[in-house]
């Protein structure tokens, strides 16, 4: 190794070097790119026979006078005086950094590299190198083999470098990340679109990286810092606690007054769509963290029932309507109310049976994400969550809101199919007849996937699920 690679081990570690480059985070011009496999291999004939120092100045001075015209650093000079800055801090970080990462892909149980604080300093080293690189990158900076001749074929180097710097690329954003307590705005719909964007970023960054436990890092023979990845899933969990949170307080303050829910200014409609929002989040939140979400069941159960009950309440007429004259759905005892659509007919039946399967896409979307929050890929139903004993009394109301708002949506379903039946459209089905009978089967099945095999032991909640596996019985009997 040349001597400008070899500066002691330690020497990476003195981030706070009066030379040190304090540009922006990397990631702003290449983060992406391998930075110093295109440096070190942009170096020509005859430049490569420069190898006095009076030479190289020469040529770094040649250089600043062409780069003049791309980059708005100022006279050649002044761009000289940065280039050696830069390489002078590239000498002192490089040799360390190569050396602590080769030392680790040979001895991968190093106590000293999986202390979490001299990783942090590590990631930093690297992620203060990137920075340098892409400068130089920037600016077409062709000459780094001539300082650095060793690395030029040492492509094994060049290789931990580039996943190095991918790794704390990431790293850099994860402690930043965990020390970081989100302020969202008051307005609901502003926080939902927030805490999406948040997640979707952070999402493109990480990858399945905190899901994995670092594993492609672990496959390349890179260090990893577990105590961050455990914080970064803290963290998830934590703000997407606080805007579910946020979301089911909404509803309690409609249920209590909806003269002060009104002053918020966000319509019911509005709310069932910062709810599903905030629920894909925190589902994305789940996938990223590769584990569930289970202390998050009173507040995601909650909003899941709260939006079904609303939803199936915009289908029906006051308690004092006239019961339907055929009872199709015997087995789907209606709960508050008896809704009117054995009273519509044709054109006005299509309409309404349409604006039901858009409602129940709706609830499709709020099951399958309060799902995947609590229970992940498990096959496991929601309702034998193993809940924390201070939420148990909370969860079990909203599971039985929830269980309750799905068997009145079913039995919706079920007298919209008698209603069809009626207008003599089963005998010869409209287009519109035919969409929702598929849809209904659909909705069925995936009703009985959301509470299957359940073995609750909330009396209330077991005799709903019964009534909605009558529901599908009777929708299947109907529909053939």
């Amino acid at each position: 190794m040349d001597s400008s690679m070899t500066s002691p081990r330690a020497s990476f570690l003195n981030t706070n070097s009066s030379s040190s480059y304090s540009g922006g985070a990397i990631g702003k011009a290449v983060a992406d790119e391998d930075i110093f496999t295109e440096l070190l291999r942009s170096l020509v004939p005859p430049l490569d026979r420069m190898i006095d120092s009076g030479s190289v100045h020469a040529a770094v001075q040649r250089w600043a006078i062409e780069a003049q015209t791309y980059a708005s650093d100022g006279p050649p000079t002044t761009l000289v005086e940065l280039v050696d800055c830069r390489i002078s801090r590239l000498k002192e970080l490089l040799p360390g950094i190569i050396e602590h990462l080769s030392g680790y892909c040979s001895n991968p149980n190093s106590s000293l590299l999986q202390q979490s604080e001299l990783l942090r300093e590590l990631c930093h080293a690297i992620c203060e190198t990137a920075c340098i690189g892409e400068w130089l990158l920037e600016r077409r900076f062709h000459l780094l083999p001539l300082f650095f001749p060793t690395l030029v074929n040492d492509f094994r180097a060049q290789s931990v470098l580039h996943q190095a710097t991918k790794m704390a690329r990431v790293c850099d954003d994860m402690y930043s990340l965990v020390q970081w307590s989100p302020s969202f705005s008051p307005a609901l719909s502003d926080m939902a679109t927030e805490f999406e964007e948040i997640i979707y970023s952070k999402h493109a960054l990480y990858g399945d990286i905190v899901a994995q436990g670092g594993l492609a890092w672990k496959a390349v023979g890179l260090p990893i810092d577990f105590a961050l990845l455990t914080r970064v899933k803290q963290w998830m969990e934590s703000v997407s606690d606080l805007c579910l949170s946020r979301i089911a307080h909404a509803y309690e303050r409609r249920a209590r007054s909806s003269l002060a829910y009104n002053d918020e200014m966000l319509s019911v409609e509005s709310l069932l769509q910062c709810s599903i929002q905030v629920l894909s989040s925190t589902a994305l939140c789940v996938s990223m963290c590769g584990e569930s979400f289970p202390n998050l069941a009173s507040q995601a159960m909650y909003i899941a029932g709260e939006c079904t009950l609303w939803i199936s309440n915009k289908f029906k007429t006051p308690p004092s309507a006239p019961a339907p004259a055929l009872g199709l759905a015997n087995n789907c005892r209606h709960i508050s109310g008896k809704p009117d659509t054995l009273h519509f007919q044709g054109k006005q039946l299509n309409s309404r049976a349409m604006r039901l399967l858009a409602a129940c896409e709706s609830i499709l979307r709020l099951l399958s994400l309060t799902k995947a929050i609590l229970v992940g890929n498990s096959a496991s139903s929601v309702f034998d969550l193993n809940i924390r004993i201070d939420h148990t009394d909370s969860v079990s109301g909203a599971l039985e809101t929830l269980a309750t708002s799905l068997v009145e949506v079913s039995w919706l379903l079920a007298e919209t199919l008698a209603a069809f039946r009626a207008d003599g459209q089963v005998a010869n089905p409209s287009g519109t007849m035919v969409l929702f009978a598929d849809s209904v089967a659909k909705f069925a099945r995936r009703i009985v996937e959301f509470g299957s095999n359940s073995k609750v032991a909330i009396a209330d909640i077991r005799q709903r699920l019964r009534q909605i596996q009558g529901c599908v019985d009777t929708l299947s009997k109907l529909y053939k």
